[in-house]
């Protein structure tokens, strides 16, 4: 899965609508004031170490906790509609149809195209403030790259790598250098960074369909490492 930060700047604001809101209210309501068993943030790196002994199994505990806390029977009639099937990588995974990411119908095609597996997830104060998305199929990258334009995306964080223990978890849906279309969407890369634990790519992206372009989307992939580090929890804060 992917986290996006969504960074608003006057500057960058060249599609007539806004991006979509919507409202996360079912969740707050049930959860109510409960801060779900919060963890101090100076504990939080032994924390993470703890749950990667045996295997992972602290994590497959606590993925279990969330999912028992959060089944709350919520729809996702869009993504199990027959042409909308093939775009979701898994079929357990799905996109919420209260909170899902709507994409704007292009002229000429169906209503059903508006769909891409992606839900809006509150910050701290802030509502919508991240998208979470699951890793782009070949058939999805145009939808992608339509969706970090629509939404004014600025920061994409990449936590997965392609590929994991011998599985395809995600498909290169960025250029390896130079610049590649995406249906409407031109993506340039213009700059790469390798560090020990992750990698930073610069990307500039041109909408050929209202020819304006903006720069300065940055693409932050985290190296997938079993040994667990002060290092690889940079991203998290």
């Amino acid at each position: 899965m992917f986290v996006f930060r969504k960074y608003f700047q006057a500057a960058y604001y060249y599609l007539d609508d806004p991006p979509r809101k919507r409202a996360t209210s079912e969740l707050s309501k049930t959860f109510g004031d409960s801060d779900g068993g919060s963890i101090d943030v100076s504990t939080w790196p032994d924390h993470v170490c703890n749950l990667h002994a045996d295997g992972d199994i602290g994590f497959s505990k606590e993925y279990e906790t969330i999912q028992q806390a959060t089944d709350l029977d919520l729809s996702s009639e869009c993504s199990q509609l027959a042409e909308n099937k093939n775009k979701n990588r898994y079929v357990n995974i799905v996109a919420y149809d209260h909170s899902r990411v709507v994409l704007k119908i292009l002229p000429g095609q169906k209503k059903t195209t508006d769909y891409i597996n992606a839900n809006y997830i509150d910050g701290y104060n802030e509502p919508n403030a991240y998208i979470g998305t699951q890793g782009p199929l070949p058939s999805t990258f145009d939808d992608y790259w339509r969706m970090i334009w629509e939404q004014k995306v600025y920061i994409i964080i990449m936590i997965t790598n392609l590929v994991e223990r011998g599985r395809r978890k995600c498909d290169m849906y960025w250029p390896k250098e130079g610049s590649e279309l995406y249906g409407i969407i031109q993506v340039k890369l213009t700059q790469e960074v390798e560090l020990a634990t992750y990698t930073i790519r610069t990307f500039v992206i041109r909408n050929l369909k209202v020819k304006k372009e903006s720069g300065g989307y940055v693409h932050l992939r985290l190296g997938y490492k079993r040994k667990c580090t002060e290092k690889s929890l940079y991203c998290l804060g």
